[in-house]
């Protein structure tokens, strides 16, 4: 899990030019069981501010917000600004889901995520009631 973030991570500062700022979208599953949870979050590149956005996701999920943090990175570009906000997901009904895209108001500018998939299967203990 730690891994495909910080390879989405690198991934993502060496896409864009270090003075694009631009967003995305990460959850680090795309598999869970009813009742378990993931964290999904927002990375922000080089955005000089931002209000934690209200996401929505759909009915058979929940969400809740879990901290934002900010760091300075080097990047085989140059230095980047990262702006990471922390949410939790929790599965509540199986199914086939997507998240976003969705678009943040940053540093005076509208930026737009791209989606992410979930699938949520039923838990072994529900199953057997």
């Amino acid at each position: 899990m730690v891994a495909r973030l910080l390879a989405f991570f690198v991934a993502l500062m060496c896409a864009a030019p270090a003075w694009a700022a631009r967003v995305q979208l990460a959850l680090d599953t795309d598999t869970l069981k009813v009742g378990e949870s993931a964290r999904l979050q927002l990375v922000l590149v080089d955005v000089a501010a931002v209000r934690v956005p209200q996401i929505e996701v759909p009915d058979g999920l929940y969400l809740t917000f879990s901290g934002q943090r900010s760091r300075n990175t080097t990047t085989p570009s140059g230095q980047a600004r990262l702006t990471i906000i922390d949410y939790r997901l929790q599965a509540i009904r199986p199914g086939q889901y997507v998240l976003g895209p969705y678009q943040v108001e940053a540093g005076g500018s509208t930026l737009d995520t791209r989606s992410v998939e979930l699938e949520v299967l039923q838990s072994p203990e529900r199953e057997s009631r």
